[in-house]
Formats: C-alpha cells, structure tokens, sequence
C-alpha cells in the first residue's frame, strides 16, 4: 500500500486514482482497492495508505509498504450508490451513521486494526464497503 501524503483521504484517493496507481501494483488488472486507516497515538493523525490485496500485486510496489490487517469480527457496510460529484458526501454521511447512530445502537464498539474502505475504481458505480473492527462490550 502507498502511505498517504495528503492532508485528507480524499485528496488521496484522486491522485491515487488519476496516477492509476492501482494498475501499476496489479500489472495492469482491475482489481479492488483499499483504503486502510488508523489513528496514531505518538504523532496524533490519521495513519492513511491505499493499496491492493498482496495476492493481486504483481506489478511495480516501489514506494509501498506491506500492511498486516488482523483477522477478527468486522461489521461490513456499503455506501448508498452516489454519483461522482457527490461520492465524498455521500461516504461522510455513511461514516457519521455508523458512529452515530449504528455503533451506540448496536452493543459493540470499536477494536483494534485498521478500518477500511474498498472499491473498485473502473466500475463507477460510486459505492464503497466499509470495514469497521469490532469487540463486544
């Protein structure tokens, strides 16, 4: 995955996307890509990066690092079907639902790992899933 050096996810996300990024690890196949997140404590912000699953990487990783996603409980969501422009929108309002209304409804909370957000670019069909770790209380 490339670590991020963007002030947002977004931000990211379109240079990832306008460099096709993607195709240059993949060797030129559409495959699903990645956004995998976490906070860090020691330099307080969001540790971001955007790659693909090691096994479709077979093409140039110079620049990347390898990340290790803890397997465990994870609740999977799926952003509404959006249109470009209103995409963003339209996962801010899906991750402010999650911590807003599902998380304190639903009897878990947050664990350890990375969270992460997936789609695949060439399909424009403007949804992603989103992968939230969980523990029970």
């Amino acid at each position: 995955a490339y670590p991020s050096d963007e002030a947002s996810p977004p931000l990211f996300w379109n240079k990832y996307n306008s460099e096709k990024l993607s195709l240059i690890l993949s060797g030129g196949k559409q495959v699903e890509d990645f956004g995998a997140m976490k906070w860090n404590r020691k330099t307080k912000r969001l540790d971001y990066y955007i790659g693909i699953r090691q096994e479709d990487a077979s093409g140039r990783l110079d620049g990347t690092v390898r990340l290790f996603i803890d397997s465990g409980l994870y609740a999977i969501f799926e952003t509404p079907i959006s249109t470009q422009h209103g995409f963003v929108s339209t996962i801010r309002h899906t991750w402010d639902w999650i911590y807003g209304v599902w998380m304190p409804a639903g009897g878990y909370r947050r664990g350890n790992g990375y969270e992460l957000e997936s789609y695949v670019e060439s399909t424009k069909t403007y949804t992603e899933r989103i992968y939230i770790p969980l523990e029970k209380e």
